[in-house]
């Protein structure tokens, strides 16, 4: 008998209801956010969320504020959940906000910490893929839920996954063929690899997702719902035309609501975005990066700003112990880059979670690095129950051929069980509290200098304590960030007779300083203030006794 597509999805379905969620122990986008909301009722004094936007799919797209001074102190923004299979980063936010609540006023590290540093939070920026890890059939879902003609067929939506096996989970269908591209790995036979003619490899099989072809193209699940993979949708080296990349820069409702409150705080000094590829885990090379040129757009960062990067990625690795072979590349159209190249700020960006790379044979050149990493991983943990091994199904697009579906289930490449979650939560609060130390701060002081008579000399020392520059190289060229501005407040007994209202600073190096100073005529003793402020670096004042 053959089987119709909807005949499969029903059988299937009601086979799914049986199956447990890959993710067992993570919260939802709605749920998380209901938690969130409650923790602000119970924190007010220095935790709020606002609600930005909602999302195709009806989801709220809410951004926190965590610290004692919100608006008044340098601010880290982090950004989760922007690919939509990476499910950790959401619950990592989670724990880090709860945490933060909790020991606030109880511990000297917190309460220091959200007194002089502000964090704005994106725990999930894409709500509508993360959902799609709690309904079934569950698959590895990257983009939104705006609709879109992914395979410009004049449809949208119209050839989606089936769960032709009925465990519930979207993996993979393995079709016998001679024009087939891929071999069962020799090492192990459970992965299949990409065969190589040049040796004289002849392949064995078809690889697509789990599915059927419902719109007889002779393509597979080319077409599911949405979307719009937002790690693809931001401006810097956007794809144009790009299969999910949407149809212009920041077209999506979250990539716009996002890119709107960056440039609406500028208290923000920093910008940490979870992604499977990081800048953070093996130290950044200088290259050409046509930095001399006008008529260019930036390849690579600033050789200046990479010191510093690096410094940071030092950091990051210490507390991680990432190996060399985790990937450096960008995504074109990715949320770092545009952080760093159109927004100005320090940008970095790192996995929320990644299976350790267990095998010392494994090198970059290994087509399976990622798969072998994963399933030996699994292996050593007993949860290979999350590898469903190839089993026959009878499939109606192959209905004389021995097809196979299975391979990993969805989310498991990203995602550990939950009871591993609190201690990468402690080493990631661990991380940005170095990263908050990191940043820039301004320190003043004053030397007074008396002339004659009623006339003074005021020099002003200001100061970076920090460990990064009060601006980043990219940031001075983009000439967007706002420079710090110091100022000798006068009273009405005062005048100045040199000297400028204000000045604006360039970028003070880290443990370097820079001055300025006034001639002040006073016509009676009194205090003087000068004041040095920035809205990523802070302010700080001085007040100087003219007799």
């Amino acid at each position: 008998m053959k089987l119709t597509a909807g005949l499969i999805v029903l059988v299937c379905g009601i086979q799914a209801l049986a199956a447990e969620l890959p993710i067992k122990g993570y919260v939802s986008p709605d749920e998380l956010h209901r938690q969130i909301l409650q923790l602000s009722k119970q924190h007010p004094g220095i935790l709020s969320v606002t609600t930005l936007a909602q999302t195709s799919a009806g989801h709220k797209l809410a951004a926190v504020s965590l610290g004692a001074k919100v608006g008044q102190a340098p601010a880290i923004l982090i950004v989760a959940g922007l690919e939509g299979d990476d499910l950790t980063s959401a619950q990592l936010c989670l724990r880090f906000i709860e945490s933060c609540c909790r020991e606030y006023a109880h511990s000297e590290n917190i309460t220091t910490l959200l007194n002089h540093t502000t964090f704005y939070i994106f725990p999930v920026l894409n709500p509508d893929a993360a959902a799609q890890a709690f309904r079934f059939p569950i698959y590895n879902r990257t983009e939104n839920e705006h609709s879109l003609d992914l395979d410009v067929d004049g449809s949208v939506n119209e050839d989606g996954y089936e769960d032709l096996n009925g465990d519930g989970f979207i993996t993979q269908m393995r079709v016998p063929s001679p024009l087939g591209q891929w071999l069962p790995d020799p090492k192990n036979p459970q992965l299949l690899r990409p065969a190589l003619p040049d040796q004289g490899e002849k392949g064995e099989y078809l690889l697509f997702s789990e599915g059927v072809d419902n719109d007889r193209d002779g393509k597979w699940n080319e077409d599911p719902s949405g979307g719009v993979d937002l790690s693809r949708n931001f401006s810097y080296r956007y794809p144009y035309f790009a299969n999910g990349s949407g149809h212009y820069p920041m077209s999506e409702i979250e990539t716009h609501a996002l890119a709107e409150f960056c440039f609406a705080h500028g208290d923000i000094a920093a910008v940490f975005t979870f992604s499977s590829n990081g800048n953070l885990c093996r130290a950044l090379t200088t290259g050409n990066n046509h930095a001399d040129s006008k008529d260019k757009p930036l390849t690579a960062p600033m050789a200046d700003d990479i010191v510093y990067i690096n410094k940071v990625g030092e950091q990051y690795r210490t507390l991680f112990k990432y190996s060399s072979m985790t990937k450096e590349m960008m995504t074109a159209g990715s949320c770092v880059d545009w952080a760093y190249y159109h927004y100005g700020r320090w940008a970095f960006s790192a996995p929320a979670w990644s299976p350790g790379a267990t095998d010392d044979s494994l090198t970059n050149t290994d087509p399976l690095l990622f798969e072998r990493r994963l399933y030996s991983y699994l292996e050593k943990t007993d949860q290979l129950n999350k590898f469903v091994p190839w089993q026959e199904i009878r499939h109606p697009d192959f209905p004389d051929a021995s097809v196979e579906a299975g391979g990993f289930i969805p989310y498991v490449g990203k995602n550990p069980p939950a009871d591993s979650l609190n201690s990468i939560t402690d080493r990631y609060s661990q991380f940005w509290q170095e990263l908050a130390s990191m940043l820039p701060i301004i320190e003043i002081n004053s030397r007074v200098e008396r002339l004659y008579r009623g006339v003074y000399r005021i020099t002003a020392i200001i100061s970076n304590g920090g460990k990064l520059p009060t601006c980043s190289r990219i940031g001075e060229r983009l000439n967007w960030l706002q420079k710090i501005k110091i100022e000798a407040a006068l009273t009405e007994s005062q005048k100045m007779e040199s000297g400028n209202l204000y000045y604006l600073l360039e970028a003070i190096p880290p443990g370097q300083s820079v001055e300025k100073s006034w001639i002040i005529r006073t016509s009676a003793p009194g205090p003087l203030l000068i004041k040095a402020s920035a809205p990523s670096v802070g302010s700080a004042a001085n007040v100087v006794q003219l007799d």
